[in-house]
């Protein structure tokens, strides 16, 4: 956790998590990191944990070079497969 000024009260911990790999061991990592933020967060009297991730949205020459490309519901495609696995991990984490 950084923090260079006391925590609010009503503060928020932010975990970032790695959702884009499709590496099996990311996801012991990204619930550990999850676990761990909980902890410290925890211990600084804060409870408004949130979880990010970044992933990649299409580039402009896929849309350019495929005409039945659509780049909208490709990128609402990926950001769905990333918060169904964000989901999983608050699941796992917290249940």
């Amino acid at each position: 956790m950084v923090k260079d000024q006391p925590w609010l009260e009503d503060g928020k911990a932010l975990v970032a998590i790695n959702l884009s790999s499709e590496d099996p061991y990311h996801d012991p990592l990204n619930i550990k990191l999850v676990q761990e933020t909980i902890e410290l967060a925890e211990n600084v009297d804060q409870d408004d944990i949130h979880l990010v991730g970044a992933y990649p949205v299409t580039s402009i020459n896929n849309a350019l070079k495929l005409t039945d490309f659509s780049p909208s519901v490709y990128n609402d495609a990926i950001r769905d497969q990333h918060l169904i696995a964000m989901r999983g991990i608050k699941a796992e984490v917290l249940y």
